[in-house]
């Protein structure tokens, strides 16, 4: 069954469409990923702040595991 969407939600999910892939076609790869990765951290603070999620300690754990692997490729990339 499919569902007819408002136009403004087709655009909205366009836009950000191209705001993913624009970056990649104008930096290195790698980079991009690892940026786009740093969102995690703001969803895992939402989903305590907003929805008390349970196990903010262990998601804030793997966050700090991926900013790591982040400033790692930024710095011998």
């Amino acid at each position: 069954m499919l569902v007819a969407l408002p136009l403004e939600v087709i655009a909205i999910i366009l836009y950000t469409k191209a705001l993913k892939i624009s970056p990649l076609s104008l930096t290195n790869v790698a980079y991009m990923i690892s940026v786009k990765r740093l969102s995690l951290l703001i969803g895992v603070f939402y989903g305590h702040v907003l929805f008390r999620e349970s196990g903010i300690r262990e998601r804030l754990l793997g966050t700090a595991l991926m900013l790591t692997g982040f400033v790692l490729i930024v710095l011998f990339h």
